[in-house]
């Protein structure tokens, strides 16, 4: 039914957290590289402040940002990607200054790296990596050339890696249009959202102070060197320009958010000498806020995080009811959290019978090609990526409603009784818990993992 896919941008993040789950907990192995991957960030963010000799103050922007969209999300592939994301700019900040065999080197294997870890980073940070090769101010337009190689080696794996999954793309179901672009005011509001409330709570953010410090710190745009600008001119083209969806891949510009203020950070640089002499208390009173604000953000993440630990508990009570290694429908009605601003936080989370008791679980990411496990040609199930969003049209019959065991509900009102009415077998309630219940089966041939 299924088979193994390591050519694809998915790879790193899958390999991680499969060797840590040899020595731990899968949740705990998630939360041991997301930490890691939150202060690798912090260490990179750090390095490229250093580089392009920004105002060391506006570190402390580097903290919240990480707390982003992407982040409440569970973009887990994404978020390992970032701090790596963010090393392939800082040797290609280098390679355009000194380029040399040595640093294309180094640059192409950070970006092979990057590659086999998100797709979607490796493209923005090719794109930032190349506009600094071409406004290098001190390098002539022919040696450019001759330092471009590692981008068109990297071109060469994205369309070799596009002729790869051409087959399973075209023999894979889906319930999704080629492109979905969402045109509107979310784009900028997704941009200064640093938790996943609705847009215009988002603008009046703490992010809003945040932006404005600079100015009060006495900050100065970096005069005579672009290259501090690369990074944000490419995220704002990238926010303007690209579409929110193509095929099962949804979500796609507001995934950069976590390198917003990252990026407006590096476009300034320290006052000169004689401003800070001038205005020293003032600007020191005015620091005090840039470490409030950055930790009351990380405040509110701890103190979402914790309430959300507390809500999600209703679904443990069905894990323990549940036997393990059979097959699973979710069908979530209800997505939101009280304490997670996103209202798609639940819509994958029966996947954790998979994670914990080694059961099946559909709608499955196995319906996605680029993952590095997905279904065989022509074996994937009716209930594929897109099903999620409209468990009311659950039909015995259209879904094969025999083929699983289990059904994971979660819904704030109860359903209807006859929901799961057919003529094959009955279909009766197991365990309720809060707004989850868990539905078993009686077919015989449901259950069994093919």
């Amino acid at each position: 039914m299924l088979q193994l896919n390591l050519f694809t941008p998915y790879l790193l993040g899958d390999a991680l957290a499969l060797a840590a789950s040899f020595f731990l907990p899968i949740s705990a192995a998630l939360k041991l590289l997301l930490t890691l991957a939150y202060f690798l960030f912090l260490l990179a963010c750090h390095s490229l402040r250093v580089e392009f000799r920004s105002d060391p103050r506006l570190e402390w922007l580097f903290i919240p940002a990480f707390f982003s969209i992407s982040y409440d999300l569970g973009f887990y592939p994404f978020i390992l990607a970032l701090p790596i994301g963010l090393l392939f700019i800082l040797v290609a900040l280098r390679h355009s200054r000194q380029p040399s065999w040595s640093s294309g080197i180094n640059l192409f294997g950070t970006g092979v790296l990057l590659f086999f870890s998100h797709g979607l980073v490796f493209l923005m940070a090719g794109a930032i990596g190349g506009a600094f090769l071409l406004l290098a101010p001190s390098i002539r337009f022919p040696e450019k050339l001759k330092a471009s190689w590692p981008y068109l080696i990297f071109l060469v794996l994205v369309v070799a890696y596009r002729v790869h999954a051409y087959h399973s793309i075209a023999t894979q179901p889906t319930y999704h249009r080629l492109f979905t672009w969402k045109w509107g005011y979310d784009r900028l509001s997704f941009l200064m959202v640093f938790w996943m409330l609705d847009s215009w709570k988002g603008l009046v953010s703490p992010l809003i102070p945040l932006l404005l410090l600079p100015r009060y710190l006495g900050s100065r745009l970096h005069a005579t060197d672009l290259a501090p600008f690369v990074p944000l001119a490419i995220l704002l083209l990238a926010y303007g320009t690209l579409p929110s969806q193509v095929q099962e891949v949804s979500l796609i510009y507001v995934r950069f958010s976590p390198y917003f203020l990252p990026f407006f950070a590096f476009i300034f640089k320290s006052p000169s000498g004689n401003t800070r002499s001038e205005s020293i208390p003032y600007i020191k009173r005015i620091f005090l806020l840039i470490p409030a604000l950055s930790l009351f953000i990380v405040g509110i993440k701890m103190f979402q995080t914790f309430n959300f630990s507390e809500e999600s508990k209703s679904f443990n009570s069905l894990l323990e009811k549940a036997m393990p290694n059979q097959r699973a429908l979710s069908l979530i009605f209800d997505s939101g959290s009280r304490y997670i601003g996103t209202p798609m936080v639940y819509l994958h989370y029966p996947l954790w019978y998979q994670a914990e008791k080694g059961g099946f679980v559909d709608v499955n990411f196995a319906s996605n090609p680029p993952c590095v496990v997905h279904f065989k040609k022509n074996r994937a199930p009716p209930a594929v990526l897109g099903f999620e969003f409209k468990p009311a049209s659950f039909d015995w019959v259209k879904w094969e409603g025999w083929r699983y065991r289990y059904f994971f509900v979660r819904s704030l009102s109860p359903i209807s009784d006859h929901f799961f009415d057919n003529s094959q077998c009955r279909v009766s309630l197991v365990q309720s818990s809060g707004p989850w219940s868990l539905y078993e089966s009686g077919c015989n041939e449901g259950g069994k993992r093919q």
